[in-house]
């Protein structure tokens, strides 16, 4: 951009890849390790222990599908399993070796996670695992220290009153929101107007909080979770605080898939773990990123037995049936959701709202 000969001298572009197939790193991973291995003096590695560095490298890159190009930090890895090999007296590097390495590195990178999980642990966060409430869900955000990413639960409440604002990011008033955060709770008025303001204008304020948080916030994947709470808030139908929920949400209602997702999960199971596994807590995540899941063998585990679940959603009404245990309801001929269900619910108290700002402006006019 700034040198305007830079594309007549430089004709070919280069583009470094990211991410490789599946089938391209069965060939290329292999081939690399055992090169490195030669170049260094590394003890040989096992087959097993090829295919914990393949999962490695799928969960680098979110991805089931995919792994990371990024073969630098699989060297590291497999420089530490051979000094750790070397130590136990090993012919070989195997399975079991690279876990102990992979495991070393999360202890020397967990320093703020596990500072957050205590806190978590100990109630000075509140995050309830339990229960019902109105106008609360529990969102999972991602944070990062370094080099490293982990997920953090946290309490998403909302507030609702006659007005004309709409959904009032507090975040954003303080100037802690980031623009992409912003835009989520902006989308978020689109899909109550979809639904609910085809026969009379929205005529309602509300409050959106990430409860506890001290530090900025931004992206969208947490505007499903505000939905929720903000429906919850309206339609007086309590949520369930067994399950967390991550995904970003369009116009239209449609779930989307968002970033860090197994950090997320695992963040949530185990404040599920410390404080009590009761069999229904879990996490609801978009359907879009199933492909994404590499998740630690204990939360495989726990899933497997029942423990603890996922589910994966693609509209809105199929969460919020989720974490209600209520039909989220359908528009009929007439306009109308059927009595009984949540967007009913919502509905009627938007109705209320709409005369009691009617009777409030005519009061005002006299």
């Amino acid at each position: 951009e700034s040198d305007p000969e830079f594309s007549q001298l430089f004709k070919v572009q280069a583009r470094f890849e990211s991410e490789l197939s599946l089938a391209e790193a069965t060939l290329t991973y292999p081939a690399f390790l055992a090169s490195i291995g030669r170049d260094r003096g590394h003890l040989p590695l096992t087959a097993d222990a090829v295919a914990e560095l393949l999962y490695y490298g799928g969960r680098a890159a979110e991805s089931q599908t995919k792994v990371t190009a990024q073969l630098g930090i699989i060297a590291e890895v497999v420089a530490e399993a051979n000094y750790l090999a070397e130590r136990k007296g090993k012919a070989t590097i195997d399975r079991g070796v690279v876990e102990d390495a992979l495991d070393a590195a999360e202890r020397r990178g967990s320093h703020s996670r596990d500072i957050v999980h205590e806190l978590l642990s100990r109630g000075t966060i509140r995050v309830d695992t339990m229960g019902e409430r109105v106008g609360q869900v529990n969102a999972i955000s991602v944070v990062f220290d370094g080099p490293h990413m982990f997920g953090r639960p946290c309490r998403v409440t909302s507030v609702v009153y006659p007005g004309v604002e709409g959904p009032v990011n507090i975040a954003r008033e303080v100037e802690m929101s980031g623009p992409i955060h912003s835009k989520g709770v902006l989308i978020l008025a689109g899909f109550l107007a979809s639904r609910f303001a085809q026969r009379r204008p929205l005529s309602f304020s509300a409050s959106l909080v990430f409860e506890q948080t001290y530090e900025a916030i931004d992206g969208d994947s947490a505007s499903a979770s505000e939905l929720y709470a903000l429906l919850s808030a309206l339609s007086g139908f309590p949520l369930t605080q067994e399950l967390a929920v991550t995904g970003s949400v369009d116009q239209q209602g449609g779930i989307q898939p968002v970033g860090g997702l197994n950090e997320k999960i695992e963040a949530f199971y185990d404040l599920c773990k410390v404080k009590g596994l009761t069999g229904r807590q879990g996490v609801i995540i978009p359907m879009t990123n199933r492909d994404a899941l590499m998740l630690r063998k204990d939360v495989v585990e726990a899933i497997r037995d029942k423990g603890f679940h996922l589910h994966a959603v693609t509209t809105v009404e199929e969460g919020i049936e989720l974490l209600t245990r209520c039909p989220a309801g359908a528009l009929d001929s007439d306009g109308g959701f059927p009595e009984g269900t949540v967007f009913s619910a919502v509905a009627r108290r938007l109705d209320q709202f709409h005369r009691a700002m009617g009777d409030f402006i005519r009061g005002g006019l006299r």
